[in-house]
């Protein structure tokens, strides 16, 4: 879908774009080679430019190239030129304040679903997101990231997709929860928890070491991971529904976090 995109060029707004699609001028290699009629010769030259600069930044894998270009909810269109390398990632506190710690964090990508819990494996997510090269949260430039940079004292440093403007851009605001339930996405009762109830299973798990209670926890963190993957393609689609020429992101048939076992390398 970037190669359709000219919104991330300077002097192009989304009517712009708009006017163009209308035009039948549906991608950077037919502005190479089509004269549209909204631009004038020198405007023309200048998104031209840039059209050649945008390919090389697409065929290098820079992200954040886009991200930096497009306002939410467009920033979306990443998502289909990224699939293979995006994790979507989602952690749980002790508490809502600043000072409250991870307890748990889980990861939805590439090499699979993973969970990290505090006292058991939790340094292991440093080693998993060494490998990572594209991330997706919903809140996580508030929130997750945050809370990971006071953790271990680090920057991921990779491109973010943070779901929450895209989809508050939409009409649909709130919390992830309650965003799946504006789309239709729905949870089996376990897994329809709080944040704050999540909070309480850590309190308990570590008054008590409950194994069940931990396990409960962490299903309900990796199915948080496991519905981003699930909103994401829902922003995508309702971004993208009237361009011409753009084809739907299928929905992924996901693994059942209850298949969840712990360990001490979970």
């Amino acid at each position: 879908m970037l190669t359709a995109t000219f919104c991330c060029f300077r002097g192009v707004s989304t009517s712009a774009e708009r006017r163009l699609w209308e035009g039948s001028c549906l991608s950077w290699r037919e502005m190479l080679i089509l004269q549209p009629r909204a631009f004038s010769a020198a405007k023309l030259a200048r998104v031209r430019q840039q059209v050649s600069e945008a390919q090389v930044a697409l065929d290098c894998g820079f992200a954040d190239y886009f991200l930096n270009r497009l306002d939410p909810p467009d920033t979306i269109r990443v998502l289909p030129h990224f699939l293979s390398n995006v994790a979507y990632l989602d952690i749980e506190t002790t508490g809502l304040r600043s000072t409250d710690s991870i307890t748990t964090i889980a990861l939805h990508g590439p090499r699979g679903t993973r969970c990290f819990v505090r006292g058991r494996n939790l340094i292991d997510f440093l080693r998993e997101a060494r490998g990572l090269s594209f991330l997706v949260t919903y809140n996580g430039s508030t929130f997750d990231l945050p809370k990971i940079r006071r953790e271990f004292g680090i920057d991921l440093g990779m491109p973010h997709l943070d779901l929450k403007p895209c989809l508050q851009a939409l009409g649909y605001s709130g919390s992830l929860k309650r965003c799946e339930e504006l789309l239709g996405i729905r949870r089996c009762a376990e897994e329809a928890l709080t944040g704050r109830e999540a909070v309480e299973l850590w309190r308990l798990y570590e008054a008590t070491g409950d194994e069940a209670v931990l396990l409960k926890l962490v299903r309900y963190n990796v199915r948080d991971a496991l519905s981003l993957e699930l909103l994401a393609i829902e922003v995508y689609n309702r971004v993208m529904v009237n361009h011409p020429a753009c084809a739907r992101l299928p929905r992924p048939t996901q693994p059942r976090p209850g298949a969840l076992v712990l360990s001490d390398s979970l």
